[in-house]
């Protein structure tokens, strides 16, 4: 059984992410505009031929997210959609409310790489991106969420999404009652 207070497995959590405005995939651009951004995700999408976005990259970053996605433009990176042609625009998403939009807050409420992962895969089951496909088969959901989408056109992530009733959920360790790890 959960334990009774805010971070319990049994409850369902509502949160809201913000998205900022797309984009352009500029490592000058990344620090320009969206430096301040702390722990949250990131939403890669590509315009080539149909004028329609694909849907590429969705990942998750403990720190600030340019710098994550920095990471990915690095020589050694290997990722697949750095290989597409198009031109590539990325969303920033953090949490807007409750105001838990520092990894400080983020971590006195959650344990904090299973809620951006819990989170991610819901995102990653919405969207289906090409790339980054790693939790489509199955994941664990280490929190019940309700994820309310704002800033963000429907045809790429539904304004809503509920990991409640997802099929290929695995199992949390039976041990984890919810409270956060030291």
């Amino acid at each position: 059984m959960g334990v009774e207070y805010g971070n319990s497995i049994d409850r369902l959590h509502t949160i809201h992410i913000k998205w900022t405005r797309p984009i352009p995939f500029d490592e000058d651009k990344f620090k320009e505009l969206r430096s301040d951004l702390e722990c949250g995700w990131y939403y890669i999408t590509r315009y080539f031929g149909s004028g329609k976005p694909t849907h590429l990259y969705i990942g998750k970053a403990k720190g600030f997210i340019y710098k994550r996605i920095l990471q990915h433009t690095e020589d050694d990176s290997c990722n697949p959609f750095l290989s597409k042609r198009g031109y590539f625009e990325v969303r920033f998403g953090t949490v807007d409310n409750p105001s838990l939009n520092t990894k400080e807050k983020l971590s006195k409420r959650y344990h904090l790489n299973r809620f951006l992962l819990t989170v991610e895969s819901a995102l990653i089951q919405d969207a289906a991106p090409i790339c980054n496909r790693s939790q489509s088969c199955n994941y664990t959901r280490w929190y019940k969420l309700r994820i309310i989408n704002s800033n963000i056109n429907e045809s790429l992530l539904s304004h809503i999404i509920e990991n409640t009733y997802d099929e290929n959920i695995l199992p949390y360790p039976k041990d984890w009652n919810g409270q956060l790890e030291i």
